[in-house]
């Protein structure tokens, strides 16, 4: 019986088609002043979304740390550059859309969320 049932098992794997799970990376460019979306389907990736950030249009306000609710529903992004001081913004996971911002110090850069 576990002659037959091995090469089944195998025939049914081969045939049947298996989906990875999508994976979505939120990457900072911080001389360009967006967060790119990469999609990764387990096979390839693929920038899906191009997000700009930042209210100065000519200053490079520099995205550096960016990090997510334990909850998913939002992402929370600093600028280390401003006139004068640097922010934290937070955004709405999807939708992408700003939420909210708070002005800090100088260049603030990474952070954590626990």
């Amino acid at each position: 019986m576990t002659q037959l049932i091995i090469p089944v098992l195998f025939f049914l794997l081969t045939i049947s088609p298996v989906k990875g799970r999508n994976y979505y990376i939120y990457v900072t460019a911080e001389s360009q002043d967006e967060v790119h979306v990469v999609k990764f389907d387990g096979k390839k990736a693929a920038v899906i979304k191009d997000i700009p950030v930042g209210v100065w249009p000519l200053e490079i306000e520099g995205p550096h740390g960016l990090t997510i609710s334990p909850d998913g529903k939002y992402w929370y992004l600093s600028l280390a550059h401003g006139f004068p001081f640097g922010h934290v913004y937070k955004y709405e996971t999807g939708s992408d859309k700003m939420v909210d911002r708070v002005e800090l110090g100088l260049f603030p850069a990474t952070m954590q969320i626990s």
